[in-house]
């Protein structure tokens, strides 16, 4: 009888805090890590319309449409972020014992190769300074993966993600600038269009997480809504053809064996029959499915397949420094833009792609380390979920196998920002996971 009640309260108390979510710390973080990358001057402003001279790369945005590195907003946000984390990561009582397995050290061997690259970097002090924010960002994820079990471990990717598309969508709606009835709009905020819509694909994703476990569904719903809007209003193809992907995945991880052949024998059958209708339709349907797929953008169409020239510009920089690379986050300096412009015929901000970006910064090495964690650290959460059945461990799946297909034609997802902080937290869950992870610790 003792026993039983003891179970029973055991029950209770698991069911009455498992989704309480911590609202305060989840939107500090939010605000800080998203005041870092949005800046309210920035807003409206078009950030291929700038000259590409040496003069003005050397005050306009880094690779990713962001702001000048040391603008006031900027600093104030990142100290925030830097003492929220190491408060998270020091300082607070973890809510069980962090233990690091062979995913937690491999990432801790990538950010030491990381650093080592300072060695040998063309641009030492943007290493440095790189490096630094890159810690910044990892101490941060590592310290929510250590204080928050898994589902609320997700709740701060929602409310992340939430926190950025939303103060896009609010800063171009004060602006006056939220214009969606115009042919040449992209929702942007204080960033790139772009990287706003992996915020946006990543909102949804975990909503339709929460959504999947049961919990609050009017407002998953909403945000849903609120996100796939969003997404579309980016007019991002790559990002929006990576989630479509990226959300069959995350819905086929709950089926069994015959059901998962089903599943995708449907999906590759729903494929066959769009491509046929392509190929044997009239020139009004290609012309009808050609602007869905570019979701109505008319300028730079090409830019899908413009990313070839880049790569074939850059790849003799890669093989001359094959193993270690130029530097973490080194090689592409204002002058060597403007070098491969010329040779692409369009301005590149990166390689617009995670693997080729590596390889030119941290060599084969670096490389090698981080698909060893992103393997390793997908398959220990896929089989977490099965184990246990908690949404989170499929979401943080799920983002990882979108950044490896959205990196083959971007290179944002990897970088220490609010993507890649949202992907961090996943997989330093994964770096703490035991080989027999306890369902209740998990669910609690």
């Amino acid at each position: 009888m003792t026993a039983l009640s003891l179970q029973s309260g055991s029950m209770v108390r698991t069911a009455a805090t498992r989704w309480v979510m911590p609202w305060g710390m989840a939107l500090a973080v939010a605000a800080a890590v998203v005041g870092i990358y949005h800046d309210a001057i920035e807003v409206g402003v078009d950030t291929y319309e700038f000259k590409v001279t040496t003069e003005s790369l050397n005050t306009q945005e880094d690779s990713e449409g962001q702001v000048e590195v040391g603008t006031p907003q900027k600093k104030i946000c990142f100290a925030v972020l830097a003492l929220l984390g190491g408060y998270l990561a020091c300082v607070r009582t973890p809510y069980r014992p962090y233990h690091f397995n062979a995913i937690g050290w491999l990432v801790l061997a990538g950010l030491g190769w990381a650093a080592t690259t300072l060695l040998w970097s063309i641009e030492p002090s943007v290493t440095l300074r790189e490096l630094i924010r890159l810690s910044v960002i990892l101490m941060t994820a590592f310290g929510v993966a250590r204080c928050y079990p898994a589902n609320q471990a997700m709740f701060f990717v929602l409310v992340i993600c939430t926190t950025s598309v939303a103060t896009a969508l609010l800063s171009e709606l004060a602006g006056g600038h939220l214009t969606p009835w115009q042919g040449d709009y992209r929702l942007k905020g204080g960033m790139h269009a772009n990287m706003v819509a992996v915020h946006a694909a990543f909102m949804v994703l975990a909503a339709i997480a929460f959504l999947k476990a049961g919990e609050r569904k009017s407002l998953m719903w909403m945000l849903i809504i609120v996100g796939l809007t969003a997404l579309y209003l980016t007019k991002s193809r790559t990002a929006a053809g990576v989630f479509l992907a990226a959300a069959l995945i995350q819905w086929s991880l709950g089926l069994d064996s015959k059901r998962l052949v089903g599943f995708w024998a449907g999906i590759v059958s729903i494929a066959a029959v769009v491509l046929f209708a392509w190929a044997v339709g009239g020139n009004e349907l290609k012309r009808a499915m050609g602007g869905a797929a570019t979701m109505g953008r008319q300028e730079q169409v090409g830019n899908l397949t413009g990313r070839l020239p880049v790569w074939q510009a850059v790849w003799g920089d890669v093989l001359a420094q094959p193993l270690h690379g130029h530097g973490y986050e080194a090689f592409w300096t204002a002058e060597r833009r403007i070098d491969v412009a010329a040779e692409a015929n369009w301005y590149p901000t990166d390689a617009h792609s995670v693997y080729v970006n590596t390889l030119l910064e941290q060599g084969m090495v670096g490389l090698a380390i981080g698909l060893a964690v992103a393997v390793l650290a997908t398959t220990r959460l896929v089989n977490t979920y099965r184990q246990t059945q908690v949404t989170a461990y499929a979401l943080f799946a799920t983002l990882i196998a979108y950044a490896f297909m959205h990196g083959i034609t971007e290179a944002g997802c990897s970088a220490a920002r609010i993507e890649g902080l949202s992907i961090a937290i996943g997989i330093f869950v994964a770096g703490g996971l035991r080989p027999k992870e306890d369902v209740d610790e998990a669910t609690s």
